[in-house]
């Protein structure tokens, strides 16, 4: 899923599909589904109560001839619960 910004690699969360290289935090998530049309893998995760969950890209940094270049490497899906 090393495409950050493919139509057809995705997330989706209560029905609304995100591009992979997107940052995001999403409150009472029961599901969430990882797509890639692509390789055609589709990857369900549920929890068993509602929970807050972050979505973001994970990149590098590297110098390069050009300057400084971010190099996406991944989305990560952190899940989590707030405590009271």
């Amino acid at each position: 899923m090393l495409a950050p910004n493919a139509p057809d690699r995705w997330t989706e969360i209560a029905g609304v599909r995100h591009r992979m290289n997107q940052s995001a935090v999403h409150e009472n998530v029961r599901n969430v589904r990882v797509g890639d049309e692509w390789k055609n893998l589709l990857v369900d995760f549920t929890v068993g109560e509602p929970c807050e969950l972050w979505q973001y890209p994970v990149e590098t940094v590297s110098q390069s001839d050009g300057g400084f270049e971010r190099t996406y490497q991944g989305t990560a899906l952190a899940f989590g619960n707030k405590f009271s």
